[in-house]
């Protein structure tokens, strides 16, 4: 029976009143794995550091922004500590209703940071991982109804590559 089906997907709206972009090129250019991408992956990124007052970033649409290199990330909390009252913050460190789209690294990286909230992020179309802790070392983060769809080979880490990128890759390298 057809009513016993049950046929819902995962929707997101992609689109904010507050938009972020990277300026792209036409093409690939320059040192920027151009043998693997034939489009332009230098895009914008944000890099949270250390010592920072607050970050409190919500409904915000993020597109073209990262880069196929380390560290280059759509959103990047670097080595940033304790971010909750742990770390003496008394409004705690949030990434809420995000929109990021059209990466060329990841969505949101967090590095050595701990009691961030990223919730009701959507990550859409991005290379390599969406939402990725980078040590693994992190604590108390918490993830909370966020959505991660289209994420494709990269080529910064060997858990981004697929077969193809890592055999050019190590055959570069000999």
């Amino acid at each position: 029976r057809s009513s016993d089906l049950d046929m819902r997907a995962e929707v997101g709206d992609l689109t904010r009143n507050i938009l972020i972009q990277g300026e792209m090129e036409t093409s690939c250019y320059g040192d920027n794995q151009c043998q693997f991408f034939n489009f332009d992956t230098f895009g914008g990124h944000i890099k949270i550091l250390r010592n920072f007052t607050s970050v409190h970033l919500s409904n915000v649409e993020l597109k073209n922004m990262g880069q196929q290199k380390i560290g280059q990330y759509p959103v990047h909390f670097h080595l940033c500590g304790d971010v909750d009252e742990k770390g003496g913050y008394s409004a705690k460190t949030y990434v809420k209703g995000l929109a990021i789209h059209h990466s060329f690294s990841r969505c949101l990286t967090v590095h050595t940071t701990n009691g961030l909230l990223i919730q009701d992020t959507i990550g859409y179309d991005t290379l390599g991982h969406c939402f990725f802790f980078e040590d693994g070392i992190e604590q108390r983060n918490t993830l909370l109804h966020n959505l991660g769809l289209v994420t494709k080979p990269g080529t910064i880490l060997p858990t981004d590559r697929n077969s193809t990128m890592c055999m050019a890759m190590r055959r570069s390298e000999e």
